[in-house]
């Protein structure tokens, strides 16, 4: 299933169930070809990989806004600049804020790990502004998790 497109399968079988206690969604960053020749995203206007990210992002809130319990739990994993710094932490923790709010969901715990890109054989990293605007520094990178709680 892609989160971006109506699934009416997946919406029976998500309605049909039982309220989820967890819903994950790790590294939805996209290989920038994808927005351009995916003809069943074309629709949807991407024009990056990022706004690919924020997109499936903002509409994985709205999903575990409608599919968790009261108390479920959301993470959200990205891989990027190390947040080592307040300044960068904070940025990170805004942005989600955006996106959960209008979702209803808290955003609660950040937590990174570092990690070293493979030199060669993966879809390439495509870094993204934070909601600053301050374009990332890649010289250390990390997989951030950001974890949010539906009320």
């Amino acid at each position: 299933a892609d989160i971006l497109l109506a699934d009416p399968a997946l919406d029976v079988f998500l309605t049909n169930e039982e309220p989820f206690d967890a819903v994950t969604i790790w590294l939805a960053g996209s290989d920038p070809k994808r927005s351009q020749r995916c003809q069943n995203l074309s629709s949807l206007r991407i024009s990056s990989a990022e706004h690919y990210r924020l997109r499936v992002q903002n509409r994985g809130y709205l999903l575990a806004s409608r599919v968790l319990r009261s108390g479920g739990w959301l993470q959200i994993v990205d891989r990027g600049e190390a947040p080592t710094e307040d300044f960068l932490r904070e940025d990170t923790l805004t942005s989600h804020r955006e996106q959960a709010g209008p979702a209803g969901m808290e955003v609660g715990e950040m937590n990174y790990r570092i990690y070293t890109e493979p030199p060669s054989g993966g879809v390439g990293m495509v870094a993204s502004p934070g909601s600053s605007g301050r374009n990332p520094k890649l010289d250390q990178l990390a997989m951030t998790s950001v974890i949010s709680r539906k009320p």
